[in-house]
């Protein structure tokens, strides 16, 4: 019997411990995040670069078609030969609608996948950095202010932040950027090491 009230003692106390444990927040601006992740940047600029790519590959295209366009008009409508440039010509404008869709499509959904996988990465390392300082809950939020030249719509999409007032120590924006960047330089064999992220504030 004594033994069974010793246990639920122990369990008492640590329920009780549990319930005790006060609420830490912490707050993270993922707009910052995205525009200064190292890895994030990077990756956008190869997606950016291939855009680039198709655009010159679709230039000559426009002037293959253009050329087309040009020799029609010149052409006898009644003559076999204006038959048969018609149908190329409808031929090299359908392919290249088609191509364009494709293109666009393709790199809509690449940039897609960067996004998401960013965003899964960056909330995996919120998660660590929460329970290694002891956060119970991480909010995010905007950083920015609303400035006396911001539009109509910039002061309306500031104002909706959840996050009117916090204290500097909230802001683990920059703890979390830092460990980032120093992890992706350090696997792609730059100077740095990636250290645990600090329980410091944004600088």
């Amino acid at each position: 019997m004594g033994t069974v009230l010793s246990t639920c003692s122990v369990a008492t106390a640590q329920n009780a411990t549990q319930a005790a444990k006060p609420h830490k927040i912490g707050l993270i601006d993922m707009a910052y995040i995205f525009k200064n992740y190292d890895k994030f940047i990077a990756e956008r600029k190869l997606i950016e670069e291939e855009l680039q790519v198709k655009s010159e590959e679709a230039k000559g295209q426009g002037e293959k078609i253009a050329r087309l366009q040009e020799a029609l008009k010149a052409m006898n409508p009644t003559s076999p030969e204006f038959s048969a440039a018609e149908k190329e010509y409808a031929a090299a404008v359908a392919g290249f609608k088609a191509d364009a869709s494709r293109i666009k499509r393709e790199l809509v959904m690449k940039e897609a996948d960067l996004y998401k996988r960013t965003y899964l990465e960056v909330t995996t390392i919120i998660g660590k950095y929460a329970q290694a300082y002891n956060y119970t809950l991480i909010l995010r939020y905007s950083n920015e202010t609303v400035e006396a030249e911001d539009g109509p719509q910039e002061v309306m999409q500031k104002m909706s932040s959840l996050v009117v007032y916090h204290e500097q120590g909230n802001d683990i924006t920059a703890n979390v950027l830092d460990y980032m960047n120093n992890k992706y330089k350090e696997a792609a064999g730059g100077a740095g090491g990636a250290t645990a992220p600090s329980s410091g504030t944004r600088r």
